[in-house]
């Protein structure tokens, strides 16, 4: 894979390109991608100078290529025009990383991790970013991955990397050679509990004598169980009290170039210039060692230099760089300053990603190392580096006691690796207008309106700046209701409140009003009861009621003034109207029809009457031998069944007998008798017998009769028809 930017490209004669003979000499070099587009058509390349072998580095850029593979051909000329046969290098332009993200341990989806800014869209892009591990992450072996998003939207694999988050650091100690236990070490001052700590810390050694010691180091953590030392061999010497330097050969100890010490001690760094002797042109070695107080020499340092022709010479050169104001920021600064050399010079500043510049002094710089080279006339060289250096990154911790209740405290702490200045300074703020300008805040009363993202921001004495967020829940305070039959609806009257669910045996809808009973509540349907099923108060509410009126008689008609309202049904002996007049007397009710019998023989007249109550002289029909027929209602020897007639002495007017309505006889016998007080027969003129056969109280249909009497029939006492 390449950068899509430049290629970086390293020619050898024996290497990338194809050597003319020896006579001849390298004058030039091109490339091509892909295709050839002829000899010398290419893209030239600057080999520095005419040799017969040449070995110089060049960046390629690359023109815009299709993401998928490329052919890189280059080739070279000599000094007789003619060109050597092409080297390939093939390679592969990816699709361009406009995105990044990570993730700790469980892959929670493409697309879903914390976003990772992207300062640019390139194939490959290398950068810095500092990730942190999310407030609350237990105590042990965790995993980050990482993973990038092409310009066609497709996600690369994760890389990962196995971390461990630890328990606090709290404490330090060292010792040397010998371990005086856990706890008896010289003690280390640790500015603040963290899991990792790094600090520097000058350890005096001057107890111990010249030669090979071991150091070791091992801190404790919150839970008091010191870690295991780490060990780190050192050498204590004596003091170095000379220095001398010599070209090529060794002259022997204390016979070279004398190099003057500032003082004596057991380490020295220091720069001054060095008187080179008459050396022939071209590399030699120069070699410096040192001299202890005892007059031990050490052994050498060795380095190479190159001696140029005297026509160009390099200048002196001092160089400077002011630090960025802030980590991250790109506002550094270098500078160079000229003394000497043959003029005019160039200046090659490189650094960090792919920083390039033709002046002097450059500015607005981020962090890192800067190459300086600097070119006089006649094209010697001097280099030298400036390390632009800048405040550490603001590494913030965030601590909550979220999720708290509605009106309980809620705190929010944040401390950072700049807890020791001064000059730090917070600012948290949130939902609803929350602000608070202190590092640990304390929020006494928590309303439900500060769930949310919280943001911290930091401020450091070199107004360097850095945030970070962490979500607040404040949950909402409920009442629930004790719930003793389980059927879902609380007493009201016992109660208790709490925001992190319902506590066992209560429930959040109140209302019960027989919490003994499951079968009672406020959603339950109202049956015929006589109970308030649904606590609304009211007892068979909604129900359809009938009103039952007592039926004593039984004859299916009720008593107006006996009655009940129900929803459960008939009780019994109850019916649904009120219209019975007598309720004692099954044959006195609504509808009853009664038949007239004036003279009580038993035979009614054809009249009647339709009512509850039993008129005078009223009869029902069972009760009568005949509901009509009587003809004479006001004499109760007279119906249709009468067999005989009597006369009075004295009276012997007409007199009507007849058979019984409808009767199938015509034949019968009737007895017509008379008494007076002599007991004598009748008179001569003997009463007649009108005979009215259809019982229709007329005598002059054609079955009708008229019967006189003789002295026989008298006699007879009887006559037949």
């Amino acid at each position: 894979s390449i950068f899509r930017g430049a290629i970086p490209l390293i020619a050898a004669a024996c290497g990338l390109m194809a050597t003319p003979a020896s006579a001849q000499q390298i004058t030039g070099s091109e490339y091509f991608f892909n295709t050839d587009p002829g000899i010398g058509n290419g893209t030239p390349l600057a080999i520095g100078g005419a040799a017969d072998s040449v070995n110089f580095s060049a960046s390629i850029t690359v023109p815009p290529l299709s993401p998928g593979y490329h052919m890189l051909y280059a080739r070279t000329r000599d000094n007789n025009g003619q060109w050597s046969l092409q080297h390939a290098r093939r390679f592969f332009v990816k699709p361009q990383l406009v995105a990044a993200e990570y993730y700790f341990d469980t892959d929670p989806g493409t697309g879903n991790g914390f976003s990772i800014p992207v300062p640019s869209a390139y194939d490959t892009t290398s950068f810095g970013y500092t990730v942190n591990t999310p407030a609350g992450m237990s105590v042990g072996a965790h995993t980050l991955y990482v993973r990038v998003k092409d310009n066609q939207g497709i996600w690369s694999l994760h890389g990962r990397q196995r971390f461990f988050i630890k328990d606090q650091v709290i404490a330090a100690e060292y010792f040397f050679d010998t371990d005086p236990g856990v706890g008896n070490g010289t003690s280390l001052p640790v500015t603040a509990a963290y899991d990792t700590t790094s600090f520097s810390q000058q350890i005096p050694v001057g107890s111990l004598s010249p030669g090979v010691h071991m150091l070791y180091v091992r801190t404790k953590n919150g839970s008091g169980s010191w870690g295991l030392a780490a060990g780190r061999k050192i050498t204590v010497t004596n003091a170095v009290a000379a220095a001398e330097y010599f070209f090529d050969l060794d002259p022997g100890p204390g016979n070279g170039y004398a190099l003057s010490v500032p003082g004596a001690a057991d380490s020295l760094n220091f720069t001054t210039g060095i008187t080179i002797p008459p050396l022939t042109e071209g590399w030699h070695n120069l070699y410096i060692r040192t001299r202890d107080v005892n007059g031990r020499w050490s052994l050498y340092q060795r380095d190479s230099i190159d001696v140029l022709p005297f026509s160009c010479l390099p200048p002196a050169i001092t160089t400077a760089g002011s630090p960025a104001s802030c980590f991250g920021n790109e506002d550094g600064n270098a500078t160079v300053s000229l003394a000497g050399g043959t003029g005019p010079f160039g200046f090659l500043w490189t650094g960090p990603g792919s920083f390039v510049s033709n002046q002097q002094n450059i500015t607005g710089l981020k962090a890192g190392i800067y190459y300086l080279t600097v070119t006089a006339t006649g094209g010697c060289t001097v280099s030298d580096t400036v390390i632009i250096s800048s405040p550490d990154s603001i590494i913030l911790n965030l601590a909550t006691n979220s999720p708290v209740c509605q009106g309980d405290s809620l705190l929010l702490d944040v401390s950072s690796n700049f807890d020791t200045s001064a000059t730090t300074a917070y600012l948290w703020q949130g939902p609803s207008g929350y602000s608070a300008s202190v590092q640990h805040a304390v929020i006494n009363v928590a309303p439900l309106s500060y769930s949310g993202i919280f943001k911290v921001y930091i401020s450091t004495g070199a107004n360097c700046t850095d945030s970070a967020s962490v979500p607040i829940v404040v949950q909402q305070n409920i009442i629930y209701y004790a719930d003793f039959d389980g059927d879902g609806y609380g007493n009201t009257n016992e109660s208790l409140i709490s925001c992190t669910g319902a506590p066992a045996g209560y429930v959040i809808t109140d209302g019960d009003c027989a919490d003994s009973n499951a079968a009672i509540h406020p959603n339950h349907a109202e049956i015929c009861n006589g109970i308030d099923d649904d606590c609304d108060n009211a007892i068979d509410e909604g129900l359809s009621f009938v009103t039952y009126y007592a039926d004593a008689d039984n004859d299916g008609f009720g008593d107006p003034g006996v009655s009940q309202s129900l929803c459960s049904g008939n009780p019994g002996g109850h019916v649904t109207n009120n219209t019975d007049c007598n309720d004692n007397d099954s044959l006195s009710h609504p509808g009853q029809i009664w038949y007239t019998d004036a003279d009580g023989d038993g035979y009614g007249s054809g009249s009647s009457s339709v009512q509850c109550q039993r008129p005078l002289n009223g009869y029902l029909d069972f009760e009568l031998n005949t509901t009509s027929g009587d003809c004479n209602d006001n004499n109760a020897a007279i119906h249709p069944l009468s067999s005989s007639i009597s006369f009075t002495s004295g009276s012997f007017g007409s007199s009507l007998v007849s058979p019984q309505l409808g009767s199938q006889y015509t034949l019968f016998q009737f007895e017509a008798s008379y008494t007076d007080s002599n007991n004598q027969l009748p008179p001569a003129f003997y009463p007649r017998v009108l005979l009215d056969y259809e019982g229709n109280g007329n005598f002059n249909d054609l079955n009708d009769r008229t019967i006189i009497m003789s002295e026989a029939d008298v006699e007879n006492v009887s006559t037949q028809l």
